[in-house]
């Protein structure tokens, strides 16, 4: 009886453990789906979101590299095309919120410069609009004149783009600038909303500029000679005079934010949704068994850094160790293992999805609480972190990954205070200056760390979206 008694023990004890540890990811969860909706009150009026472009503190983005203005109002950056993606995701549940979506987004366009051309990329430029209005829409009628403007323009520039890349190719010429084809800047992130623009719409147009984007990059990952060596097509030779801003006068990119990653992320997504064109599942394996080849590993486990440089892609890896962005969705290991994660389920490789979720789990053991980030942000802050590790684990229902998501989870939570603006500031990374202000954007601001936030407190009830349509996590190239 005594023996039966203790063997009995353990099991009664261990499913109180897992009550109470069911009981306290509960708590998280409403707790971050509290945050978030704290932080959308705040963000409301669209005229206090664009007040703050009358405000100095805003236009020291960098100042270790002068003073450079912060994206525009209506961007998805800073402005009120990343409120409105806010207010339309919560708009899936509450009628009142996707009216505040439509207030926002107009408000956008009423601040729109006349002048903007179609380029500026998908974080800036006009596509940050249309791709807001997309995730609004809550049919394909919607925004349908709006859309066939913006579209209009933005299609030429992709069409003029491309042809000006074309030639590089055949004058075998290296980039001067990773926009050209990255996710902020580039084609890549402008393919992801014209994808996004076809699900939603079907307009031939569309997927016709998603198919040859694809067959742009299936050409960029061709070599290119570089002081007789051949360097990946993605290369880019900044050049002396454009490196003041910190990054090296020559670099290959591996992150999700300015290297190859993104473009990943993209041509697995495009097969997903059944846009294919020849060498598509070639690229996307050459793409991924180069991160591979670009992975490090030392006592902690498996990372990558953002960037390669020449040297050590024609050498080999130089036990190069982690960067403080070892962790963040822009330039570090997030981003990239969830391009993985993507390109091994499109083409049911699962060893890539086995390593992206090794090295995600890395993550948290190369770094402490804080790991190395600024600030609770999207793009390289601790809301970036915590999507990648929702996403990757919630695909792969890993649950290291999981308890991971709700720890860090309660750091994003501590990070609110109410006595500021938007209840969330941002600072730069202490290599680039000390400024800390309120910023109510998508990218660097407020309105991104709480759609952080409500995709954590969502669980496996998040929205499910159609192949290739357009989401908030889509913006950052994760789906």
């Amino acid at each position: 009886m005594n023996s039966m008694r203790a063997q009995a023990e353990p099991t009664t004890s261990g499913t109180a453990d897992a009550t109470e540890a069911a009981e306290a990811v509960e708590a998280g969860r409403a707790a971050a789906s509290a945050v978030a909706a704290e932080v959308a009150g705040r963000l409301t009026d669209p005229d206090e979101v664009s007040a703050l472009w009358e405000e100095d503190e805003l236009f020291d983005f960098y100042p270790a590299f002068g003073a450079i203005p912060v994206a525009p109002a209506h961007s998805l950056t800073e402005g009120l095309a990343g409120t409105a993606v806010l207010f339309a995701e919560m708009g899936r549940q509450d009628p009142q919120a996707r009216r505040q979506a439509h207030t926002h987004l107009s408000a956008a366009v009423q601040r729109m410069r006349p002048s903007l051309s179609g380029s500026g990329g998908l974080w800036g430029g006009l596509p940050s609009l249309a791709a807001s209005a997309v995730i609004t829409a809550g049919a394909p009628h919607h925004y349908r004149g709006m859309l066939a403007t913006l579209d209009e323009r933005i299609l030429h520039w992709t069409r003029t783009l491309l042809i000006a890349e074309q030639a590089r190719f055949d004058a075998g010429l290296p980039l001067s600038d990773a926009a050209v084809f990255d996710t902020v800047g580039g084609l890549a992130g402008v393919g992801r909303y014209l994808l996004g623009g076809y699900v939603l719409a079907g307009h031939d147009t569309h997927r016709d500029a998603v198919a040859e984007i694809c067959r742009y990059l299936v050409r960029l990952i061709e070599p290119i000679s570089v002081r007789r060596a051949a360097l990946p097509g993605w290369y880019v030779l900044r050049g002396e005079e454009r490196a003041a801003d910190g990054l090296p006068p020559e670099v290959i990119g591996t992150g999700a934010a300015h290297g190859i990653a993104g473009p990943l992320s993209l041509l697995a997504t495009a097969r997903q949704a059944g846009i294919t064109i020849p060498g598509h599942e070639e690229a996307i394996s050459r793409i991924a068994e180069w991160l591979l080849r670009r992975l490090h590993k030392d006592q902690y486990g498996l990372y990558w850094n953002g960037k390669v440089s020449p040297e050590e892609e024609l050498t080999g890896p130089l036990g190069t160790p982690p960067t403080d962005w070892v962790a963040s969705w822009c330039w570090g290991t997030s981003g990239i293992a969830r391009a993985l994660q993507l390109a091994g389920q499109v083409l049911g490789r699962s060893e890539w999805q086995r390593i992206a979720v090794e090295a995600q789990r890395a993550v948290f053991d190369h770094s402490p609480v804080q790991f190395g980030l600024p600030n609770a942000g999207l793009c390289h802050g601790i809301g970036g972190l915590l999507a990648c590790t929702v996403l990757i684990a919630r695909d792969s229902r890993d649950t290291v990954l999981a308890t991971h998501a709700s720890e860090l989870v309660q750091t994003v939570i501590a990070e609110f205070d109410p006595a500021h603006r938007f209840g969330y500031r941002y600072s730069c990374p202490p290599e680039q200056g000390t400024v800390v202000a309120d910023r109510p954007g998508f990218i660097t601001g407020a309105a991104g760390i709480a759609l952080a936030l409500r995709e954590y407190a969502a669980a496996d009830t998040a929205h499910i979206r159609e192949p290739g349509a357009l989401g908030w996590t889509s913006l950052l190239m994760l789906d």
